[in-house]
């Protein structure tokens, strides 16, 4: 059995040699290999030695307390209410299921009441037989006039 190799016509090709770059083409493509590993050694850097603080940390450098304190962050930018000072990581956890509880829900009966008054607002001023009367009447007034 034949391989592939020979069953493939064979082309006269000349050995490609390597591309040439100019010495300042070459300059500033070492200038440029420098500077993306310097600036991943200062990205590494930063992960590491970045400041203690939740703004400073980035995952997965994050502590238990940073996933509660942005949590508790989102919730309070979202329902507009400010999170109490004695909510942390050693409060005592029914204490803050009961008031992301109540936080929650209150904003949830508050978009509840903004969409009644926007279907209420929106609502046609005919009832439902009324509109279906209409149509009908419509549809028999086109009939008539074609």
């Amino acid at each position: 059995m034949r391989s592939d190799a020979e069953l493939v016509p064979q082309q006269n090709r000349a050995p490609r040699e390597p591309l040439q770059m100019h010495p300042h083409e070459q300059l500033a493509a070492e200038d440029a290999r420098f500077q993306r590993l310097y600036l991943a050694a200062v990205e590494q850097e930063r992960l590491l030695y970045s400041p203690r603080t939740l703004e400073g940390r980035q995952y997965p450098f994050t502590e238990e307390s940073d996933v509660l304190m942005v949590t508790l962050k989102a919730i309070s930018k979202v329902c507009k209410v400010r999170v109490p000072d004695w909510i942390n990581q050693d409060a005592d956890p029914n204490m803050v299921f009961s008031f992301v509880y109540k936080v929650l829900m209150h904003h949830g009966e508050q978009r509840q009441g903004d969409g009644v008054r926007i279907a209420l607002a929106n609502r046609p001023e005919l009832d439902r037989d009324t509109m279906l009367r209409v149509a009908r009447a419509h549809e028999a007034l086109g009939e008539v006039l074609r």
